[in-house]
């Protein structure tokens, strides 16, 4: 198999899981949907392969590199969900991050055609970084998809809209608890990675703050302001949730800025 059909295997894999996670959130069946479940693994499965193919074709740097990054990060947030799922409402998140990791599919398909210099040396230090940074997003990914449940459920509660869909999704409070869970792991995650990559950065003699490392500082501020709020001031609810998508958003566009780097 190639790996361009591994991995538009995984994007239908993941689109067809998140199809059937939305649409259950609103039918009449009470049992969460085992094929949506086994869409995830089968998802997961096919994006590992599709890492092992790109790594047998590119080498074992490739793994660490821009190149397979999205696909690791949407691998961590396929396995993360499915971690999650035995304690909290793997419906709900599982509609959010099914078509997130789509998109992250889709975006190492795009990488596919561009052409490169040589790849960077790739250093125990370095591997680390990515490693870490890859854990620190996919589970600032999942903090941002429980955020968006804690809107819809606050919204449904707000209008007293009590159907099915405000009975299926977890509590506020389960949500809120999640969500701090999850920032507080992928903020100690992602607070290593970013101290390696100054390290990295300043060990290869390039000092240059560019859009990658300034987005990669701005985007853990904000989860460090959502911490630090919730902590000394008890910030929770809704702002902590829109701050949560805000940082994730942040976080992830870095993915972007490593797949078009400048020259």
């Amino acid at each position: 198999m190639s790996v361009l059909l591994t991995a538009a295997l995984a994007i239908v894999a993941f689109s067809g899981a998140g199809a059937v996670f939305v649409t259950d959130l609103l039918a009449e069946n009470e049992r969460p949907p085992r094929g949506a479940a086994i869409g995830m693994g089968i998802a997961a499965v096919l994006t590992a392969m599709t890492i092992l193919l790109a790594v047998n074709e590119r080498g074992l740097e490739s793994m660490f590199s821009a190149y397979a990054v999205p696909a690791m990060v949407a691998l961590a947030i396929a396995v993360g969900h499915l971690a999650v799922m035995t304690r909290y409402s793997a419906r709900g998140i599982g509609a959010i991050a099914a078509p997130l990791c789509a998109l992250l599919m889709a975006l190492f398909v795009s990488e596919q055609g561009v052409t490169r210099g040589a790849a960077d040396a790739m250093t125990p230090v370095l591997a680390v970084h990515v490693g870490l940074a890859v854990l620190g997003l996919a589970s600032f990914a999942l903090a941002a998809s429980v955020a968006v449940l804690y809107l819809v459920q606050e919204r449904q509660l707000r209008q007293r809209s009590f159907g099915r869909l405000f009975q299926r999704l977890p509590s506020l409070d389960a949500l809120d608890g999640a969500n701090f869970h999850l920032v507080s792991v992928g903020f100690i995650l992602y607070t290593v990675a970013v101290v390696l990559g100054v390290v990295a950065v300043l060990r290869s003699g390039h000092l240059v703050l560019d859009a990658r490392l300034s987005m990669a500082i701005v985007s853990w501020a904000l989860f460090a302001i959502v911490i630090h709020t919730r902590v000394t001031s008890g910030w929770r609810g809704r702002q902590a949730a829109w701050m949560s998508i805000i940082g994730c958003a942040a976080s992830l566009l870095i993915l972007v800025f490593y797949a078009r780097p400048s020259a």
